[in-house]
């Protein structure tokens, strides 16, 4: 039985089952844990994930913090500055 397809909030994009397009749901969800296993250990403070393929979502989810000092939790329509990640 397929997963349920979500709406989500203020967009028009659904979740969609990871099998519809050749992804395997398991290696998802070990995906969200190593980084909310990350977020635990203190790596850092939280993270927003999306994995999308063939134009479809099949992952969307928030863990952790966006403001750790204020106590807020991530959420999946927040926005974060971005720099410097290729460098080696």
């Amino acid at each position: 039985m397929a997963a349920p397809v979500q709406q989500l909030r203020g967009t028009h994009m659904q979740i969609q089952d990871p099998g519809s397009v050749g992804l395997d749901a398991a290696r998802l969800r070990r995906l969200s844990e190593a980084v909310a296993r990350d977020v635990g250990a203190g790596l850092y403070d939280g993270a927003v994930l999306a994995v999308g393929r063939h134009g479809s979502l099949v992952l969307h989810e928030a863990i952790g913090n966006s403001d750790l000092a204020a106590g807020r939790a991530a959420r999946v329509d927040d926005v974060f500055a971005v720099m410097s990640l290729s460098k080696t």
